[in-house]
């Protein structure tokens, strides 16, 4: 893995708008290896300080803040191994400072009863705009694909 991922920040090849679908892809990777890695507290640099994340339980954390003091709860819950597995990513553009990232997630809790089966399936929607010369979060939405919930 690259050293600067391990850093925290986000790498030179994940910004600049020749590479734009590959760099939001780059960003949005980042976000899920650095929690499955168990250092959730450095995804926080992927995102705006006003970006919104909402996930497929219902969470909504609004603000840096917010999405810190998640992503350091879930940094110090040792105990869950997760991993994070996204599929059939699409990216587009609205101009050259705004993308959106539209895939799939699925979610296997490897410290869980079942490690085989994915505990969450959802439809992931992600808002990226070009800011201070790097792709960032603004807009984290992940919607369940189905209805029942192992927990």
């Amino acid at each position: 893995m690259n050293e600067d991922l391990q850093a925290g920040v986000i790498p030179p090849h994940m910004t600049g708008l020749p590479t734009t679908g590959t760099a939001c892809q780059d960003v949005v990777r980042f976000v899920y290896e650095a929690i499955d890695g168990g250092r959730a507290s450095d995804a926080v640099a992927a995102y705006t300080e006003d970006a919104v994340f909402e996930t497929a339980r219902g969470g909504r954390m609004a603000g840096i803040e917010a999405i810190s003091a998640v992503m350091a709860a879930r940094q110090a819950d040792t105990g869950r191994v997760t991993r994070h597995v996204l599929a059939d990513l699409r990216v587009t553009t609205a101009g050259e400072a705004e993308a959106r990232l539209l895939g799939t997630l699925n979610v296997f809790v490897l410290s869980g009863p079942s490690p085989n089966d994915p505990e969450v399936r959802s439809a992931l929607d992600i808002q990226l705009s070009l800011r201070e010369g790097a792709w960032r979060i603004r807009r984290h939405s992940s919607t369940r694909l189905t209805n029942e919930d192992p927990r």
